[in-house]
């Protein structure tokens, strides 16, 4: 998936149809090893603009159901109810990573 996802999604359109297909597929049941680096990637291909690309909340919903179920306990809601993937610092951090330039899925 994540060679898929940066060979092919290339558009901040792109990868918000990533994630629904991800999400719509059930995947999001899965445990996803480097979590921050899978959900980082959505985010650095919308530039952090959720109000423009991700009008239907898929990234926020994908980020809190995939950090938890690999053991990130702040992105719990039931721990955490004021989480936002926003303000995880090692999101947005994961996040500038990428737009570096540094292909991170070459590191899992």
């Amino acid at each position: 998936m994540t060679c898929y996802l940066y060979n092919n999604v290339n558009t901040p359109e792109e990868a918000i149809n990533a994630a629904h297909n991800f999400h719509s597929c059930r995947w999001v049941e899965q445990v996803v090893p480097n979590p921050y680096t899978f959900i980082s990637f959505f985010y650095y291909k919308i530039n952090l603009d959720e109000t423009k690309y991700d009008d239907q909340g898929i990234l926020d919903s994908l980020s809190i159901t995939i950090l938890p179920n690999a053991g990130v306990k702040q992105a719990n809601l039931m721990e955490n109810p004021n989480y936002s993937p926003l303000l995880d610092p090692t999101l947005l951090s994961t996040v500038d990573e990428w737009k570096s330039g540094k292909n991170l899925f070459d590191m899992i």
